[in-house]
């Protein structure tokens, strides 16, 4: 296994310890998934540089890998004007990639009204934002 593996497999376990039961999270190196694309994804990274593209593709087929999980039906996940994925209707989720790693979380959107995911080196983030964020 990898170093990028075992820090992979090692945010993943802390994602379930953290993540209600109903939330599907995944956690994986960043690698060209590209191949996994719906053309309206593709056409949102068109003008990226390979590694934004890589994180991107990544963050999409985790997103349906979790989506798969929780039993929702493969679907392509846009971004919106801001760069935020725009999730399936009935689905609330999260994609977040940083030092090489990328995590998707998503859940069935009756319960919750939202998810946050954000993966940070420690000591990466200043202790005012971290309070802030993590609360």
């Amino acid at each position: 296994m990898s170093d990028a593996e075992a820090r992979a497999a090692a945010v993943q376990t802390c994602l379930r310890g953290l993540l209600p039961e109903d939330v599907a999270a995944l956690c994986v190196p960043v690698r060209d998934a590209s191949r996994a694309l719906y053309p309206e994804e593709r056409a949102a990274i068109a003008r990226a540089v390979p590694h934004r593209q890589d994180e991107f593709s990544t963050g999409r087929m985790l997103a349906r890998q979790a989506l798969a999980r929780i039993g929702h039906p493969p679907a392509a996940i846009p971004a919106d004007d801001r760069r935020r994925p725009v999730w399936p209707a009935d689905v609330v989720g999260s994609i977040s990639h940083s030092s090489g790693l990328c995590a998707a979380a998503v859940a069935p959107g009756g319960r919750l009204r939202g998810l946050g995911l954000d993966i940070e080196r420690i000591g990466a983030v200043p202790d005012e934002i971290m309070a802030a964020i993590s609360q």
